[in-house]
């Protein structure tokens, strides 16, 4: 008598797991068909992410004739750093004369100065950061080639790396040499430049193409108009010493290639 509860139970539980078995394709059928008709509707061909190859020129690198605050110090003007850059970018087609892309900026300036016979310079200056574009697109060619063009903006942050002899408060790099090329201020104390992050305005124009499923290539042209708030002055026990604020203009002109692979 005290099985048949037992085998009550058990029939009661095989019960069920059959019937559960029985829903599962039911309960399930629903999420499943959202998924793919929201992957076939906001995803399938719309999202691309790769790699660019960007070179940046800078634009208006010179001092301004008025000597207003832009520039500190001695420097006269930033000189390209001739340096490519391989950058990540993600974009989205929103609709078929929309493109949405989150991407990166970077650019660089090598300081000059004027009081020195071979104009040496103090560091270079950089900037990197994100940038995001809306750009109208203009299909071509069975919508496998586009042209595409619009505003952004970039938020770069600021850097400086300094030339040693500088920084160790020398007059130029021959007696920073002579004294034996040393690495460590013997006063404690030593000089900085700072950039600023900055906020800049981005105008793209390009061309994209399709040759195959799940290939895009790209090829652009971005200028960038961004003028960072820069300081100098000495660093030592006390922190950061402002000697002179000004600021130095480093727009710039980027061409650059991608490859991206299409979800």
């Amino acid at each position: 008598m005290k099985r048949i509860p037992i085998l009550l139970g058990l029939v009661l539980f095989a019960s069920g797991l059959s019937g559960l078995a029985a829903s599962d394709p039911e309960s399930y059928a629903a999420p499943m068909l959202f998924d793919q008709a929201f992957y076939d509707d906001w995803i399938l061909d719309r999202i691309s992410i790769g790699l660019r190859i960007s070179h940046a020129t800078l634009t208006d690198g010179k001092r301004p004739a008025s000597y207003s605050k832009d520039f500190i110090g001695a420097i006269n003007k930033l000189d390209d750093d001739d340096e490519i850059s391989i950058l990540p970018e993600l974009r989205y087609w929103t609709a078929r004369y929309l493109l949405v892309t989150l991407g990166m900026d970077h650019a660089a300036g090598r300081t000059r100065n004027f009081n020195t016979p071979n104009h040496h310079s103090d560091g270079t200056a950089t900037l990197d950061g994100p940038v995001l574009l809306a750009e109208g697109l203009l299909p071509l060619m069975d919508d496998t080639l586009f042209l595409h063009a619009g505003p952004g903006i970039a938020l770069d942050k600021g850097g400086f790396d300094h030339e040693t002899w500088w920084r160790l408060g020398y007059s130029d790099e021959q007696g920073w040499r002579q004294s034996g090329s040393p690495k460590k201020e013997p006063r404690g104390h030593f000089r900085e430049i700072r950039v600023d992050d900055a906020f800049g305005i981005v105008l793209s124009a390009g061309v994209a193409w399709r040759p195959i499923d799940r290939l895009e290539l790209d090829v652009s042209l971005r200028h960038t108009w961004v003028e960072p708030d820069v300081r100098w002055g000495y660093v030592g026990r006390r922190g950061f010493d402002e000697q002179q604020k000004g600021e130095f203009t480093l727009d710039h002109l980027s061409v650059s290639a991608m490859v991206c692979w299409v979800f």
